[in-house]
């Protein structure tokens, strides 16, 4: 019998074994960064905006993202102009990447103000188009503004961000619920979040406006938190005004991502409490949990794939997250950890993750670690020395047993 089961063992072995030893190798990868005017350039990032550029422009990503996702559209088109927004900001003015950069914003928030882009979307919600649509393109808008110097704003652009403004700030004021909807009877804080921030970049960039309003929303949010955990839901349910789903790691990760825009001591208490109860370590590397210590849940179409209960999506938003928050150690092994498990493929010009054949994947990548290079703390810390030990340990146990088969 043992000869049988000798030599497929052996194989999974030395599979296991080159596996480990390419996880080793892949996460000494660290960010390339390059001096610029304002800070540091990721220049592996400026390599995914090149990718996504093309299929974008010439490979319809859009519209195979709409496909696959609900507001792909929208969302691929969202993140890669914030990507190119947090690149544009740290370079210098009328250099090729802010030239750039400036171009591929406008294409996208054209994109996003298309027909395409406002298909899939109720005109009739009491917020028109709903609070995912509305807040995200505010907030592109008003990220698009904020990186311009203010004589030289286009001043249609200034006018739609205020208008849009105020139609979020004139639905969260008819409505007593903590939430606007996204659809009709389905509220996702995520998304109101977003909104929350764009006002509060509104309230930066030109007149203070809606800083009552903000405040007063903020709070109806605060009394809405989930009590176990003291942390916003993932959804609620407007008709029973509870919450539901509890709390989740994707969404978590997405609102922290902008809540310290709009409450930064609010912001980070809810930090403390997201890393209490969403971070976790396998074989010593850390990930964002999808479902909070004691929970378990499946994947579905918001949280990516679930892994030994680590979330996709909620791992790769949450190195934005930790970013935001100045989390730099966590931010650099959360982004290490999960570029290698993604497979990154780089050329001189572009680089993609999963062999390219997910823009949506390389947009949020491309968004989560756009201001990942902003400090030289990244290399303060061995984050990698538990699982180079557990390595160690693997490959012995491997060899070992290999010798005895």
């Amino acid at each position: 019998m043992m000869k049988f089961i000798r030599w497929p063992l052996r194989i999974l072995a030395a599979l296991l074994v080159i596996f480990i030893l390419y996880l080793n190798v892949a996460l000494c990868d660290e960010p390339v960064c390059f001096p610029a005017q304002n800070g540091l350039v990721n220049a592996d990032v400026l390599k995914q905006l090149h990718f996504l550029r093309r299929m974008l422009h010439e490979e319809n990503a859009g519209e195979e993202m709409q496909l696959l996702y609900p507001e792909g559209y929208v969302f691929i088109h969202a993140l890669y102009a914030l990507a190119w927004c947090d690149v544009v900001e740290m370079s210098e003015p009328e250099s090729v990447h802010w030239q750039e950069g400036i171009r591929e914003v406008s294409f996208s928030l054209n994109a996003l103000d298309s027909p395409a882009g406002k298909r899939v979307f109720n005109p009739d919600l009491p917020l028109t188009y709903g609070a995912f649509y509305r807040g995200w393109t505010a907030y592109v808008r008003g990220r698009y503004l904020q990186i311009r110097d203010a004589a030289e704003r286009d001043s249609t652009v200034f006018h739609q961000f205020q208008d849009e403004c105020l139609a979020i700030s004139k639905a969260i004021s008819q409505t007593e619920k903590p939430f606007l909807e996204s659809y009709r009877d389905l509220a996702w804080p995520a998304d109101n979040i977003v909104c929350l921030a764009a006002l509060a970049l509104h309230d930066r960039i030109a007149a203070p406006r809606f800083q009552e309003v903000r405040n007063e929303w903020l709070g109806r949010i605060k009394a809405s938190l989930v009590p176990e955990y003291e942390l916003i839901p993932h959804g609620y349910d407007l008709d029973g005004n509870r919450p539901l789903e509890g709390v989740r790691g994707s969404s978590q990760s997405l609102m922290l991502s902008f809540l310290f825009d709009v409450d930064a001591v609010f912001a980070k208490e809810q930090y403390q409490k997201y890393r209490e109860h969403f971070l976790a370590y396998r074989l010593g590397l850390p990930g964002i949990r999808e479902y909070p210590k004691g929970e378990i849940g499946m994947g579905d179409i918001d949280s990516g794939p679930v892994v030994f209960g680590i979330g996709g999506a909620a791992s790769i938003v949450g190195i934005k997250a930790a970013t935001r928050h100045g989390d730099w150690e966590l931010a650099a092994a959360l982004r290490g950890g999960v570029s290698a498990l993604l497979f990154p493929r780089s050329g001189e010009k572009e680089k993609s993750y999963l062999f390219g054949q997910l823009p949506m994947l390389d947009a949020f990548m491309a968004w989560s670690n756009a201001e990942i290079c902003k400090t030289e703390d990244l290399t303060t810390n061995n984050w990698r020395w538990k699982f180079q030990l557990i390595s160690v340990l693997i490959i012995a146990t491997a060899v070992f047993l290999l010798r005895r088969i």
